[in-house]
Order: structure tokens, then C-alpha cells, then sequence
């Protein structure tokens, strides 16, 4: 696993300050549609992640000291994740690699309905600002990764947990 988290270090150090000012800019000017027009580096890093994802993830359960069900995660969980935009859009796709470690580390909201779905909300940090993790609770699938979230509205309608 050491080695994933290195070629990750290795990889956002190496990554210009051209392309991380286009994704910054195109945020900012409040365009949250995927970005189609991707620098070529950004695109082979994100079809390597969804490899080693679905390589090493698939088939593990996480947890949260929280929430006491386990979680799982799907193929489709992966590629939303990876085409979800986000404002840290390279640094949402690396966190991926460290979704166990990032679960049971995040902060256990509540449920909500999430696009007419039961989902758990779970906070995590990601660049030093907020960003929140959905997880789905679909009958006979249990809860499932859906997504990652930056946008404040997924918090509204949460229900506390007991």
C-alpha cells in the first residue's frame, strides 16, 4: 500500500501549476460541470485510480466507529466518484485510494435523502475545507458508496442520528 501513497505524493507534486489554476479557475467562476477539456495528465491519472480501485477496493469492507453497518463500494461508485466534480477535483480522485483510512476517520452525520435515496452522510476534510462522503442504503444492497460531495446543500435535511 506504501507504494500507491507514493506514486499519489509523487504524482499531485508533479502535476503543474498551469493545469491546477484551470480546474481552480473553472470552479470558481461557479462552472461545477465535469471539466470535458481535462489536460491528458489528469486523465491517465484518473483511469489509473479507477483501476487500482476496482483492483483493491471491490472487494473490501469499510467501517465507521459511528455508524455500525458495514459499507462496500461498486464499480459505478468508482467511476462517480472519479466524474464527480469537485473543487479539489485531483486531490477527491486520490482520496479514493484512501477511502478505508478516510471512512473511519470521517465524521457521521445523519441520513438524508439524497436523489429520492436513504443516504448517510459522512463528513471528511479534504484540502483544509469540508467535503462530504454519500453513502447509499438501498434493501437487499446495504449501504453503498454513492459519492463525495463539496456542495453545503447535501446537508440539508439530515436527520440526526440517535
Amino acid at each position: 500500500m506504501q507504494s500507491i501513497f507514493r506514486i499519489t505524493e509523487h504524482w499531485i507534486s508533479e502535476m503543474n501549476n498551469y493545469t491546477y489554476n484551470n480546474l481552480e479557475s473553472s470552479y470558481n467562476k461557479g462552472d461545477h460541470r465535469p471539466i470535458r477539456s481535462l489536460p491528458e495528465n489528469i486523465k491517465a491519472r484518473r483511469r489509473q485510480i479507477k483501476v487500482i480501485a476496482r483492483e483493491t477496493l471491490t472487494q473490501r469492507l469499510f467501517h465507521n466507529p459511528v455508524f455500525k453497518r458495514a459499507i462496500r463500494i461498486t464499480g459505478s461508485s468508482i467511476d462517480e466518484w472519479l466524474n464527480q466534480p469537485h473543487k479539489h477535483y485531483v486531490e477527491k480522485n486520490e482520496l479514493l485510494l484512501n477511502l478505508g483510512e478516510v471512512l473511519e476517520k470521517s465524521t457521521y452525520l445523519g441520513d438524508s435523502t439524497y436523489k429520492r435515496r436513504l443516504a448517510h452522510i459522512f463528513e471528511t476534510t479534504l484540502c483544509g475545507e469540508a467535503t462530504w462522503i454519500v453513502v447509499t442504503d438501498v434493501p437487499g444492497r446495504g449501504a453503498t458508496i454513492y459519492s463525495i460531495s463539496d456542495s453545503p446543500n447535501i446537508l440539508n435535511g439530515i436527520t440526526k442520528p440517535v
